[in-house]
C-alpha cells in the first residue's frame, strides 16, 4: 500500500495528538492522586492536633489544674478556634453525637 505524503502527514500528527493526550491524561490522573493524598495527610495532620489538644486539657485536668468540666470548655473553646487551609475548621462531638465544638455557634449543643 502507497500512501501520500499528505496521508502520511496526518497519521503522524494524528498518532502524535494520540500520544499527546494519552500522556496528558495521565499526568492529570497523578496530579488528582498527588492532591488527593497532600489533603488526606493535611487532615490527619489537623486531627492529630485537635487530639493532642484534647489530651493536653485531659491530662491538666487530671493533675488537679481545672475541674474536668472546666477542661472540657475550654478544649471545646480552642477546637472551636481553630482553622487550617484558611476557612475549614475541626468540629467534634460527644458518644452521643451532640455537637461539643464547632465553628458555628448556633451548631453547639445541637445534634
Amino acid at each position: 500500500m502507497n500512501f501520500t505524503i499528505s496521508r502520511k502527514l496526518v497519521f503522524l500528527v494524528a498518532a502524535a495528538s494520540l500520544c499527546f493526550i494519552t500522556v496528558s491524561g495521565l499526568q492529570l490522573y497523578q496530579q488528582r492522586a498527588q492532591i488527593h493524598d497532600d489533603t488526606a495527610q493535611l487532615i490527619q495532620t489537623h486531627v492529630e492536633s485537635a487530639l493532642a489538644i484534647v489530651e493536653n486539657f485531659a491530662a491538666r485536668a487530671a493533675q488537679g489544674e481545672m475541674t474536668t468540666a472546666q477542661a472540657q470548655s475550654e478544649a471545646a473553646k480552642v477546637l472551636s478556634s481553630a482553622r487550617y487551609a484558611g476557612a475549614e475548621y475541626v468540629f467534634a462531638f460527644d458518644p452521643t453525637g451532640l455537637t461539643i465544638a464547632h465553628a458555628k455557634d448556633n451548631l453547639i449543643g445541637t445534634s
